[in-house]
């Protein structure tokens, strides 16, 4: 059968789906951990195991996000209310059934140049502070088949165009580990939300990396940060 685009982006989604349940620790999953500090297949196989609710897994990454965005501005658009239904919605579903997607109920941020339907894809900019679209992106939504959550949106560049994370419409986002240096880009808000525990997934896009190859993943945040090496304290 021949590559379409749709059909690379089924592949590139199962993928994740399946990388995420491959992270998942064969180990049992320590009853002190919180939440928010697990992987996102951890998440996945805690909650399908029962042994977290998909509420008590967003409700935890929503504290974390009160407790740091603030003086970071990842998370442009947190979306608790709608977050929370979804969690009710997945943990009512798991009641009664056990096949459920690789992700059910674990939670994921959204780059606010990629559509979700209901919530504004602003590209950064004033003039699409309210261009909402009606269907999600062909990603987001096999994300969400698979049981995905989405719990907020985060910050880009105008138009994801430049190295640094900082937008007319929302403002800059700041490095966790050091003030002085960039969070990167264009995927800063999401690079910053995953290395401080805010979000276990994340969805992005690589413009730049198509130019300027391994060099990107250099910039981020995330990067050679060990899965529980999180620094940021509870303010």
């Amino acid at each position: 059968m021949p590559l379409t685009r749709r059909s690379l982006l089924k592949l590139g989604v199962a993928a994740s789906a399946a990388f995420a349940s491959s992270r998942a620790s064969s180990s049992p999953i320590s009853q002190d951990a919180e939440p928010w500090r697990m992987s996102a297949g951890d998440l996945a196989r805690a909650i399908r195991e029962k042994k977290l609710s998909s509420r008590e897994v967003i409700t935890s990454h929503l504290e974390r996000i009160e407790a740091v965005n603030g003086e970071l501005n990842a998370i442009t658009d947190v979306m608790a209310d709608e977050a929370l239904a979804a969690a009710d919605k997945a943990d009512r579903a798991l009641a009664g059934s056990s096949d459920v997607g690789k992700l059910h109920g674990v939670p994921m941020t959204v780059k606010e140049n990629i559509d979700l339907a209901g919530s504004p894809t602003t590209q950064g900019v004033p003039a699409l502070a309210q261009a909402i679209p009606p269907i999600d992106a062909p990603r987001i939504a096999q994300l969400r088949k698979e049981g995905a959550i989405a719990i907020g949106r985060t910050n880009l560049p105008d138009f994801g165009l430049r190295w640094h994370t900082d937008s007319a419409l929302r403002g800059p986002t700041l490095n966790p580990w050091d003030r002085a240096r960039t969070p990167g880009a264009s995927s800063g808000g999401d690079a910053v939300a995953l290395a401080t525990g805010m979000t276990p997934s994340a969805t992005a896009t690589t413009m730049e990396a198509r130019s300027v190859g391994r060099r990107s993943v250099a910039a981020s945040p995330r990067y050679g940060r060990p899965e529980d090496g999180f620094r940021m304290p509870r303010r």
